[in-house]
């Protein structure tokens, strides 16, 4: 994938993962509609980011973290399905997310 793209998507998910957090602590109150397209933005947005990165010659540790990211989706996705709240999985692909997006927009060279 165009390594500016990659940039824009990383930048584009590291503001909508602060502005949804921002949400869960009462800072900045959205409706149920609007935090929802949210995290459908953000899902889309970090599944086509890792399998750029995934497919891509990229380094090993580059592709870890992105299948660590996919698999943690998939799995937190499902359990939030059935169990209806947050859980660790969530968590550990927002924290990979997050670690990603920055090390692309400030590690990498453009």
């Amino acid at each position: 994938m165009n390594n500016i793209i990659q940039k824009i998507l990383s930048l584009t998910l590291l503001i909508l993962i602060t502005l949804l957090t921002f949400d869960y602590f009462k800072v900045i109150e959205f409706d149920k509609v609007l935090k929802n397209c949210f995290t459908f933005i953000i899902v889309i947005s970090s599944v086509i980011s890792s399998m750029g990165v995934i497919l891509s010659k990229a380094p090993g540790f580059m592709k870890f973290i992105n299948y660590v990211i996919i698999i943690s989706l998939l799995i937190g996705g499902m359990l939030i399905i059935t169990q209806n709240k947050l859980n660790l999985f969530v968590a550990i692909f927002l924290i990979f997310t997050i670690s990603y997006s920055l090390i692309d927009m400030l590690y990498k060279s453009a």
